[in-house]
């Protein structure tokens, strides 16, 4: 899209009793969980006894979970997010598992072969939830070093991670537009990062405000395809999901944003 000329407490949800885009407040019933969630599991939630649901909105499409955490609660969650409590290797394994993969295996060097086309020849790119700066890692392998690189990361382990294996700055924690106050971007990657935003609209004019005239935004996330299809114990049914999207819902939010598609599949 392109912008236009340890942790332990209360438990507080936010009901979404009424769609986020559309303000509806007509749905149906996808999908309900119950039991094990790792994500409740690190914030010492019960989640043996927990009920989760996917509800979709009559009037607009778009899923979203029947409520979420709020702020502080999410904040917290990210901070540890990738906790190894809850992953089998410690942050350069993965670093060193998913860097070494081969291009027919490798998600990210498809990302960069889909935005070859759209994309100049040198820049700045900024990815926001980085992670280990995996995909970063092959941006730059991919398309050059004459890029000006910088990532935002809201687990700490993991932002110094890519920070210390990449040489280029990674700004921990959640995003905000105005920490990267005077800055301006030429692309802005967000993978996998907005079906876990609590008000996803906010979050890409935010990302708007941060690009260059012409400047491009490559966002990828789930496909409601998954319901009926994944079971419904995958870790993409978790909490960490707040909604599901169609390809028609990401280029709305994006033209209400103030984005122009101007490639998607």
């Amino acid at each position: 899209m392109a912008r236009d000329s340890e942790c332990c407490g209360e438990f507080r949800m936010i009901s979404l009793t009424s769609c986020i885009y559309c303000g509806s407040g007509a749905s149906v019933m996808v999908q309900k969980q119950t039991g094990h969630d790792e994500y409740l599991q690190l914030l010492q939630i019960d989640h043996e006894k927990s009920e989760r649901s996917w509800i979709k909105c009559l009037d607009c499409g778009l899923v979203r979970q029947s409520s979420t955490l709020d702020h502080d609660e999410t904040t917290k969650l990210y901070l540890m997010f990738r906790n190894r409590s809850i992953r089998s290797e410690n942050p350069d394994e993965y670093f060193e598992r998913i860097t070494s993969l081969p291009p027919d295996e490798s998600e990210n060097f498809q990302r960069c072969v889909w935005m070859q086309d759209e994309i100049p020849i040198s820049g700045s790119v900024l990815d926001i939830g980085c992670g280990g700066g995996v995909f970063l890692h092959k941006f730059i392998e991919f398309f050059g070093s004459n890029w000006n690189v910088m990532g935002i990361e809201p687990t700490v382990q993991y932002a110094e991670l890519a920070s210390r294996r990449l040489g280029v700055i990674v700004k921990p924690g959640m995003f905000e537009s105005r920490a990267f106050s005077g800055k301006l971007f030429d692309v802005i990657t967000i993978n996998h990062v907005l079906e876990h935003i609590i008000d996803p609209l906010v979050f890409l004019r935010d990302a708007r405000d941060l690009l260059k005239p012409n400047g491009i935004i490559y966002l990828e996330t789930p496909d409601q395809s998954d319901f009926g299809f994944l079971p419904t114990t995958h870790d993409r049914f978790s909490l960490q999901h707040n909604w599901y999207f169609r390809l028609a819902d990401l280029e709305n939010f994006g033209r209400r944003a103030g984005l122009t598609p101007v490639k998607s599949e």
